[in-house]
């Protein structure tokens, strides 16, 4: 028989780390998205290079499908990517959906996204490099993204762009 204490340990122990892997996710994100000016939304797999290279695996013609600097919008649709706790996140899915979403600060791009499965696979990107991470969404998050995906109808305007 296991002893209670050590099964607590080991809970608090995963505990501590679910919460810390989710700071260090959120702090990515949000020192990617501080400041952004605008948002893109491309009928596009997960981009591969700034010079808008991006995977072919959804197979779509890469496209802006939506774009927009309104600053009320960006502060709203900054609140929805908020991660959540996570130790192993499982195994994922290997394709990207023809969705990504990509914030920008003036012409610099900052943080480009893909949805794979219910979480998002980002990329930062700055003048001093580039780094890639999950960012699994809150419940919270992801009704925020739903409702904005929904709003300006991405779904509907990236299905065109399939070969």
């Amino acid at each position: 028989m296991v002893p209670v204490g050590l099964v607590a340990a080991i809970y608090l122990e995963r505990t501590h780390l679910a919460v810390q892997n989710a700071i260090r996710v959120q702090r990515e994100c949000d020192r990617a998205l501080k400041g952004a000016t605008s948002v893109k939304a491309w009928a596009a797999g997960m981009r591969q290079a700034r010079e808008d290279r991006f995977c072919g695996c959804p197979a779509v013609r890469p496209r802006v499908v939506y774009e927009s600097s309104d600053a009320a919008e960006m502060g709203d649709l900054v609140t929805a990517f908020a991660c959540r706790p996570f130790n192993d996140l499982g195994d994922k899915p290997g394709a990207c959906t023809p969705l990504t979403i990509e914030f920008y600060r003036g012409n610099e791009l900052t943080l480009s996204m893909n949805f794979k499965g219910s979480d998002s696979f980002c990329s930062r990107w700055s003048t001093d490099g580039s780094s890639h991470f999950w960012l699994p969404l809150t419940e919270e998050g992801e009704r925020k993204l739903d409702a904005w995906i929904s709003k300006n109808d991405l779904w509907t305007k990236v299905l065109p762009s399939l070969k």
